[in-house]
């Protein structure tokens, strides 16, 4: 009966051990961050385990971050920093801010979206930074979620180059949408089928090919009536923005082109 009562009491005192330790704090209640993102989105941070170098972050060329099929792909949730990247140009207006950047010359698996949340965006387009930060997606678009302080800019260029592309390199059947996603593109010679919807407006080559893609203008403006206003049947000598990807859902998400701008529109 003796040996009985003690299992008892050391049966109820690892339980109350247990219980006092599982303090649900408002993230693990899946409380919403800044941009309605919540826990049990896979872009919340993970626990990167021991170790004596734990919490350090993987330095990684842009290309392994982005190419799932690279050795030392990592998962998202890792910490990661990458390196000489240029700006392509940045998200400054709405609740949630950001820049593009990529590799200067090797775009396949190039480019990244640098997500900084409500906070100011400190760089500019041809800054060369380092980015230290969480590796997520949202929307099947890759990110680093990063703070102010983990984008450092060495250096800068007066040249940021842009790679033309055809619609159907990065419509949602294209064989390269996904890895040129955040690569600053040009598509040349289009013509506008239907007019702005919302922050998009839909386009196919001049004469009638069957490929459309949409070109959005959340990336230059996402608070406000579009900046972009074309009619159906105006045509564009060359339209710039990056390979994009949004949606209400991540099940309505499809693939876009985002200009920072109406000058990135040349009519022809």
């Amino acid at each position: 009966m003796f040996a009985k009562r003690l299992l008892l009491v050391a049966g109820l005192t690892l339980l109350g051990c247990v219980g006092d330790d599982l303090v649900v704090s408002p993230v693990d209640a899946g409380a919403a961050t800044p941009d309605g993102r919540d826990a049990s989105d896979p872009a919340q941070p993970t626990d990167d385990g021991g170790g004596p170098k734990a919490g350090e972050p993987l330095d990684l060329d842009i290309h392994v971050l982005r190419n799932p099929t690279a050795a030392g792909h990592p998962a998202y949730g890792a910490k990661v920093r990458v390196k000489g990247l240029v700006v392509s140009g940045v998200k400054v207006a709405g609740p949630t801010h950001g820049f593009f950047a990529q590799h200067e010359e090797n775009v396949a698996w190039g480019g990244v979206y640098v997500y900084l949340g409500a906070a100011a965006v400190s760089v500019v387009r041809g800054d060369i930074v380092t980015v230290t930060g969480e590796y997520a997606t949202y929307r099947s678009q890759d990110q680093i979620h990063a703070t102010p302080e983990g984008v450092q800019r060495t250096a800068s260029t007066p040249n940021v180059k842009s790679f033309n592309v055809t619609l159907a390199d990065i419509a949602d059947s294209g064989s390269r949408a996904l890895e040129l996603q955040s690569v600053l593109l040009s598509v040349k010679d289009v013509e506008v089928v239907r007019a702005t919807q919302g922050v998009d407006f839909r386009v196919r080559p001049i004469g009638g090919a069957s490929t459309e893609l949409a070109v959005t203008s959340f990336v230059a403006n996402d608070v406000g009536p579009s900046p972009f206003q074309p009619n159906v049947g105006d045509q564009y000598g060359s339209i710039q923005g990056v390979g994009y990807r949004s949606g209400v859902t991540e099940v309505t998400a499809t693939n876009k082109l985002a200009p920072f701008g109406p000058g990135d529109l040349s009519p022809k």
